[in-house]
């Protein structure tokens, strides 16, 4: 269970931590120097670093036809309405991951004044990159569904096996450190690492 107040808050201290450790070296050079924190950088690094946590909810098995039979479904419910509830509520578990693109990316904007291009050219790929995991899972859970949905309906073989577990694997988190999470959690480490120049190092 995820906490959209404070998740990203350990990434945000770690960064400030880095920074007060790594960040000496640069503020005699004028590279860093930052008094305070503006705020849509601390805005932008927690909505970032709830994305792994996010992502992998989900990815999560699922046991919607569970919850779908838990108001008295007879053992031989309609396959095809377990597959759809499932599907609705695999799309709900998406809409947290589209709230916290779109807050990155206004937070983005917001950071444009200050940012040096090479940090604005790397957040912007960071988000891009995240923003494409999440129309690959979308997609990817569309596309798996109608095949089974298909299937159940008309008893057809699936045609296609090694495509459909491709889609099982985008849509399905396997395991930690697969190709999904990694990618996610790599954009999310660029995203910290631009912002760390800009995160005020913590005065003890």
């Amino acid at each position: 269970m995820w906490k959209p107040a404070g998740a990203g808050d350990a990434v945000y201290s770690f960064a400030a931590t880095l920074h007060s450790v790594l960040g000496r070296a640069h503020i005699g050079g004028g590279c860093v120097g930052v008094v305070t924190t503006p705020e849509p950088v601390g805005r932008f690094s927690r909505s970032a670093c709830l994305m792994p946590e996010l992502f992998a909810a989900a990815r999560g098995q699922m046991d919607a036809s569970a919850e779908y039979g838990s108001g008295g479904a007879e053992e031989h419910e309609d396959p095809s309405a377990i597959l759809t509830a499932e599907l609705c509520a695999r799309s709900a578990a998406l809409a947290p991951i589209r709230d916290s693109l779109n807050a990155c990316a206004q937070a983005l904007d917001e950071c444009a004044p200050f940012l040096l291009p090479p940090a604005r050219w790397g957040l912007t790929n960071a988000l891009r990159t995240l923003e494409t995991e999440f129309v690959r899972l979308r997609d990817a859970q569309q596309y798996l569904f109608e095949r089974r949905l298909r299937g159940v309906q008309t008893g057809e073989p699936d045609l296609d096996p090694e495509f459909t577990i491709v889609l099982e694997k985008v849509v399905y988190g396997a395991q930690q450190g697969d190709e999904v999470s990694n990618t996610v959690a790599q954009a999310v480490r660029t995203i910290a690492s631009e912002l760390l120049p800009y995160v005020a190092a913590e005065r003890g």
